[in-house]
């Protein structure tokens, strides 16, 4: 008797062990994602620790709000015109997945872009627009407007990959943040329950009773403790403070904070094991062309 096809719906049936092993790392530990690439990556691209992806760059667009349709409306124009130039605004870009920033470089005419993973509000492979890779950040300037970027892919792998490798990378680091503020401030509570009992020694000793200001005795703002993290040297003192009061918000506003918000769902990013083969970055250039308009 003929055995039954296995049903479409089962994907873990036909997926090799690797795969299956690459997917269920990435979906457990956001910071191992980096560990996946491949090591023998072109020198001219950067650290082997980080994911590197190659697109064409459609532009961006100033939005009024976090509405993700309004993030589609910007998609769908920048598709229209691209294709009403022939194609002559697509710039072919580098995208650098950081620990806590996402870097663009673009050429013709050549630009260099940084987004810190803390201002980027939303991502996603567009629905519409299959192959296009898109994510909303606010500006690092005083009025704080909101940009939506566009990505045209040469597949919608690639635009996937993208979009679950930044959803991993805004992970670990709102994850890193958290688990260095907690812990920054268990030590500098030892501090000051040390001084404190200090004072209390020393008061015996002279048989008088202190006056104190336990505002005064080491206590520093969460801001200036948090200043004194592995990463100032990548973040100046602003951003660093900037970091603390946007992950802050988060932390007290949201259900699960560490979770950046997608277009997609993020379980069918994960088990996809197309994008699992994609999502550490690609090792060969390859940005696509005009022909990938033909979304």
């Amino acid at each position: 008797m003929a055995s039954s096809p296995k049903s479409p719906s089962s994907p873990k049936g036909s997926r090799s062990p690797k795969v299956g092993k690459l997917i269920d790392t990435i979906r457990n530990s956001p910071a191992l994602i980096r560990r996946h690439m491949n090591r023998d990556r072109d020198k001219n691209t950067s650290s082997d620790d980080i994911p590197v992806f190659y697109a064409q760059y459609l532009g961006r667009e100033e939005v009024s709000t976090l509405r993700f349709r309004h993030c589609n409306d910007v998609v769908d124009h920048l598709i229209g015109t691209a294709k009403a130039d022939g194609a002559k605004k697509l710039r072919k870009s580098t995208i650098y997945v950081r620990k806590l920033n996402l870097d663009i470089q673009t050429v013709h005419p050549k630009e260099t872009i940084q987004v810190s993973l803390h201002n980027i509000a939303y991502c996603a492979a567009d629905m519409k627009h299959p192959k296009v890779f898109t994510f909303i950040a606010k500006e690092n300037d005083q009025h704080g407007q909101l940009l939506c970027y566009a990505f045209l892919c040469n597949k919608q792998e690639k635009a996937r990959a993208i979009t679950l490798c930044l959803s991993k990378a805004f992970e670990a680091a709102f994850l890193e943040w958290q688990r260095n503020k907690h812990r920054k401030m268990k030590l500098h509570k030892a501090e000051v329950d040390e001084t404190r009992v200090n004072h209390q020694v020393t008061a015996a000793n002279n048989n008088s009773i202190p006056t104190q200001d336990d505002s005064k005795i080491g206590i520093a703002s969460d801001e200036q403790v948090l200043q004194s993290d592995d990463e100032s040297d990548v973040f100046s003192p602003e951003e660093e403070a900037t970091m603390h009061r946007e992950f802050t918000r988060r932390e007290s506003t949201m259900r699960r904070p560490s979770l950046l918000p997608l277009g997609n769902i993020l379980e069918e990013l994960e088990n996809d094991e197309s994008v699992a083969l994609l999502v550490g970055g690609e090792t060969t250039p390859n940005h696509g062309d005009e022909r990938d308009l033909v979304l």
